[in-house]
């Protein structure tokens, strides 16, 4: 799907939020504005941070607000360059340094506190420009789309993904910012019986590799 963006600003801009949303496993909310007004819990530069350690490259976010966070803690997020996993579409380290780069080429960079995610007119992105642009893309990769495809989507599918690879579950939680046994959790990382079986038989081979040397 992200192949499919636009080749320029408001491309990169969209193709940027995606590989962020996707990524951090973000709810909505947590990126876009659901009407035309800003609030204090809009996304700003001063919300991400890159750096690198040992010869290896990362992007921080940092969230104050959102859905489970009540108390309004500080909560960091982390991940790495995905150039090596993905294609660079999708890789949201690189997509970020560009899209700082346009923004300033176009003077609509001034500070830290530039709303991170802005149209070329300067319009911050809101959630039903967001949602008709996802929707088209969707539609570009060949399937139909309805109701059942959301921007949540990208969440559900980063959460998915992460469990099909192994990842471990508490770190799932973490990541997706859900509190420890959450049903949530469960939910999104359910596997069918037959995607049991094939987990059940992969560690299985493991553990045997390691006790039959």
């Amino acid at each position: 799907m992200f192949e499919y963006t636009p080749n320029n600003f408001n491309g990169h801009v969209l193709r940027t939020i995606l590989s962020i949303a996707y990524s951090f496993a973000l709810r909505s909310g947590d990126y876009v504005i659901t009407g035309l007004q800003t609030t204090h819990r809009t996304l700003k530069f001063k919300n991400i941070y890159t750096f690198s350690n040992n010869n290896r490259l990362y992007i921080q976010l940092t969230l104050i607000y959102g859905k489970s966070n009540r108390y309004h803690k500080t909560e960091i997020l982390t991940t790495e360059c995905t150039c090596n996993i993905y294609n660079i579409n999708l890789c949201p380290y690189h997509n970020f340094v560009k899209l700082k780069s346009l923004y300033i080429s176009y003077n609509l960079y001034e500070t830290s506190n530039t709303y991170l995610f802005m149209w070329k007119n300067k319009k911050v992105v809101n959630y039903y420009t967001l949602s008709k642009l996802y929707y088209a893309l969707i539609e570009k990769t060949g399937r139909t789309v309805n109701l059942r495809y959301k921007l949540h989507g990208l969440r559900f599918g980063r959460i998915t993904d992460l469990r099909a690879s192994g990842c471990p579950a508490w770190l799932i939680e973490k990541l997706a910012r859900h509190a420890p046994g959450s049903v949530m959790t469960y939910y999104y990382t359910r596997m069918s019986s037959t995607e049991e079986a094939q987990f059940i038989q992969k560690y299985l081979i493991k553990y045997n590799k390691k006790h039959s040397k």
